[in-house]
This record gives structure tokens, sequence and C-alpha cells, in this order.
């Protein structure tokens, strides 16, 4: 039996596992906890290519098949999880811009200060 891939695919379960935690403990984005879990992520994704594929039995490949099962759906969490973060950021910005926008129209906020100059013919 393939003992190594199906440990770096349970590895992979857990990495998406904790992450998901992680995210759920962060209420914003959190760049990282993104990039830790992305360098692991593409380490796992190398190790997975270059473990040689050998000869399964059927029983391999269904616990092979339900591993990639089970983080395909960890995966599309993630990508749920983040989509909502992303908007929310979006949100948050977008109501920065307003505020900006209003402090600049009522206040004058953000203005270069501008001098009058007036030329006089000479007589």
């Amino acid at each position: 039996m393939d003992n190594n891939r199906i440990n770096v695919y349970e590895e992979m379960i857990g990495l998406c596992q904790q992450y998901l935690i992680d995210m759920k403990d962060q209420d914003s984005w959190n760049e990282v906890y993104f990039q830790q879990f992305e360098k692991k992520w593409d380490d796992f994704k190398r190790l997975i290519a270059s473990v040689p594929t050998e000869p399964r039995s059927e029983e391999e490949r269904e616990q092979e098949f339900i591993h990639c099962q089970s983080l395909f759906v960890l995966y599309q969490s993630i990508i749920d999880k983040m989509e909502r973060q992303i908007s929310q950021l979006t949100s948050q910005v977008q109501g920065v811009r307003q505020s900006k926008t209003i402090m600049n129209a009522y206040y004058g906020m953000g203005r270069a200060e501008q001098v009058a100059y007036y030329f006089d013919e000479k007589k």
C-alpha cells in the first residue's frame, strides 16, 4: 500500500482543517496565516507529485478517492470563507472612500492650499 501518499493526503486534510479554524478565529483577512497555508499547501502538492504511483488495490484506490473528496470539500470551504472575507474588505474600502469623499466635500480636507494671484496692467 502506498502509505506515503495517503499520509500526505491526511496531512493536507489536517492543514485545511487547521486553516479553517484559524480563519474562524479571525474576523478579517490575515495575510500571515494565508501565506503559511499557501506555502505548506504547495509543499504538499510537490510531495504528492514526487511520490511514485504504484499499482494499488481497489481498497487503496477507494481510500485515496475518499481523501481527495474530503480535501475538495475542505478546500471549497476555504475558498468560500475567503470570498466572504474579500467581500467584507471590499465593503470596508468602499465605506472609507465614501467617508473621504464626504470629508473632502464638506470640510475641504485633502485640498492643496490655493493662492490667488492678481495681475495688474502696467499703466
